[in-house]
């Protein structure tokens, strides 16, 4: 009996890539019928330069790029950012624009995988998280213990990951909506520290009622991993198509088109 042929140990790391690129093709040789949509939601707070509630943002930019690469739409909901990730949960929306890989997320969103592990060759941003306190203040920082804290660390609404981090560390925590909030807090003496991504705590250092009063801790906390995640329902029932837009926006991510833009989601 001839035994049919397995595919070479290549082709699993293959077929994403060739997927994204025959479903481009096809979608350019089929007949114009309206494109199938899909919804993402993104949340209602400007997160530079990922997403923008009122203008695209790095991660609505790419995942238009590659949906309507694949013949597809996309439609962007603004919500509220703890609804945004609920709603995806639920399948609600097919996309979460934007999302730190967090044990808490995991276990309820769907990011793209190699293997076991989260593929970061497919991350779409990557930025310094950092501490920002009051000039002359307690707090201090090492890269691997924190001391002297006194009040409680502030974090955006939001930034889960930031939540997750003073959670496994027993550090008393409160969200914020907004960063100029948070640093009048750490001047008022209403907060020992605030953790925020290192563009925005620079913003905040630029402004003339904050710079000279406030500073940033070195080392940096971590760095924040992003990735467009897909609802569990939608991974379900379009696994193939779900694995073909991961690929197309790390593709274009790394285009040279895209370095020749990036600077306007800043």
């Amino acid at each position: 009996m001839v035994r049919p042929r397995r595919p070479p140990p290549l082709w699993p790391r293959l077929r994403p890539a060739l997927l994204a690129l025959c479903l481009g093709a096809c979608w350019q040789l089929a007949p114009a019928n309206p494109a199938r949509e899909l919804t993402a939601c993104i949340s209602d707070l400007a997160f530079a330069p990922v997403s923008y509630p009122d203008r695209e943002g790095r991660h609505q930019y790419l995942l238009r790029e590659a949906a309507e690469r694949l013949g597809l739409r996309i439609r962007f909901a603004v919500e509220p950012r703890q609804r945004c990730v609920e709603s995806v949960a639920a399948g609600r929306y097919d996309w979460l624009a934007a999302a730190v890989d967090t044990p808490s997320l995991r276990a309820r969103l769907a990011y793209p995988m190699h293997g076991q592990q989260v593929d970061v060759r497919r991350a779409l941003t990557q930025l310094q998280v950092v501490f920002l306190a009051p000039v002359g203040g307690t707090a201090s920082w090492d890269g691997q213990r924190l001391s002297g804290l006194r009040g409680p660390l502030l974090y955006r609404n939001g930034h889960l990951a930031a939540r997750d981090w003073a959670a496994e560390r027993g550090v008393e925590a409160f969200a914020s909506v907004a960063t100029v909030n948070m640093a009048r807090m750490l001047l008022a003496g209403r907060a020992g520290l605030a953790m925020l991504p290192g563009n925005e705590a620079d913003a905040l250092l630029a402004q003339p009622e904050f710079a000279g009063r406030l500073q940033r801790l070195q080392p940096p906390v971590f760095e924040a991993v992003l990735f467009a995640v897909a609802s569990p329902a939608y991974l379900q029932t379009h696994r193939d198509e779900a694995e073909a837009l991961w690929t197309a926006m790390s593709q274009q991510r790394q285009s040279a088109e895209f370095r020749r833009i990036e600077r306007r989601f800043d």
